[in-house]
C-alpha cells in the first residue's frame, strides 16, 4: 500500500495505492503527479495522483521489480527486475520506449545519467556496468577474466553453485551475518523461523511456527515463498529442478554445522 500524507500536522489524506503485492521500488513525480512503483510479483505500475487512477500496468509474473530510476528533467523511467530485464517507459505518452536484457541476474540498481540518458546498473557482478542507450544495442557485459562469486568455476559443487547464485546476495554461511539483507544461514536446521536473535523480521517470519529442516526448506523453493510464508520480503523466486533444490539443501544442510566455516 501507498498511503498520502501532510506532512506539516501528519495527517494521512488518503490511500494512494492498494496493490495487494508488497511495493518493492517507488518514484514519485511531483511535476507530472505520478506514482510509479514496482511489486513483489512483478507489476511495474504508473499511477496518475491528479486523476487518482493507474495509467499505467505492465510485467512479468511472479518476477519481483527491484529497481527504479527517472531520467531528470526528462519523461524517461526505468524498472529492472529480478531476472535481468529493464523496461524503459515515455512518461509523457505512457508508452514502453524498449525493454531488453540487461544482466545476467537481477538488477539492483539502476540509474538513467541526465545528461547523456545512458543507464548504469548494478547486478550480481562486482562491477558497475553501463549502458548507451542512445546507441543501442550496446555491448551488454563486461566478461572479464577473473573468477566471480556469481559465475562460479567449473570445480564448484552443483550446491554451492545453486547457493552462490540463488542465496548469497542476501545470507552467508557464517555465524556473523556479514550485514546481509537476510539472516545468517548458520544453523539454520532445526531452527524456528523468524527466531534468529537480533534480525528485523517482518510479521510473516514472527508468526511462522515452521521449523527449517530438509521438508520446509524445500517447499520453500518448490512452491515459492509467497506460498510458503504469505506475507514475506524474500523474493519470490522457485526452483524447477528438483535436482538442484536436493543438491542445494545437501549444501546447505553440511555447510551451515558449527565447526564447518
Amino acid at each position: 500500500m501507498v498511503h498520502y500524507w501532510r506532512l506539516r500536522d501528519q495527517m494521512l489524506l488518503h490511500t494512494v495505492v492498494n496493490n495487494g503485492w508488497g511495493v518493492n521500488v517507488m518514484h514519485v513525480d511531483e511535476g507530472l503527479g505520478l506514482i510509479a512503483y514496482g511489486t513483489t510479483d512483478g507489476g511495474m505500475i504508473i499511477h496518475d495522483m491528479d486523476r487518482d487512477k493507474e495509467v499505467l500496468r505492465m510485467g512479468y509474473d511472479r518476477v519481483p521489480v527491484l529497481s527504479i530510476s527517472a531520467r531528470p528533467n526528462k519523461s524517461q523511467l526505468a524498472f529492472g527486475n529480478a531476472k535481468g530485464m529493464v523496461h524503459i517507459v515515455d512518461l509523457e505518452n505512457m508508452s514502453l520506449l524498449r525493454h531488453f536484457r540487461a544482466a545476467n541476474g537481477p538488477v539492483w540498481t539502476l540509474l538513467l545519467m541526465k545528461e547523456s540518458g545512458d543507464m548504469v546498473l548494478g547486478s550480481l557482478d562486482d562491477h558497475i556496468t553501463r549502458w548507451k542507450i542512445n546507441e543501442f544495442p550496446p555491448h551488454i557485459l563486461d566478461k572479464g577474466k577473473i573468477d566471480r562469486r556469481f559465475q562460479p568455476t567449473e570445480a564448484m559443487s552443483n550446491g554451492e553453485l545453486q547457493f552462490a547464485r540463488k542465496c548469497s546476495v542476501c545470507h552467508t554461511l557464517n555465524a556473523d551475518g556479514k550485514r546481509r539483507a537476510g539472516p545468517t544461514l548458520f544453523e539454520v536446521f532445526g531452527r524456528r523461523a523468524g527466531t534468529l536473535e537480533g534480525y528485523p523480521y517482518s510479521n510473516a517470519l514472527l508468526n511462522s511456527d515452521i521449523v527449517w529442516d530438509a521438508e520446509s526448506i524445500g517447499r520453500l523453493f518448490s512452491d515459492g515463498p509467497d506460498v510458503v510464508l504469505p506475507g514475506t520480503k524474500m523474493p519470490i523466486q522457485r526452483m524447477k529442478n528438483r535436482q538442484d533444490r536436493e543438491d542445494l539443501i545437501s549444501y546447505l544442510e553440511q555447510m551451515t554445522k558449527p565447526g564447518t566455516n
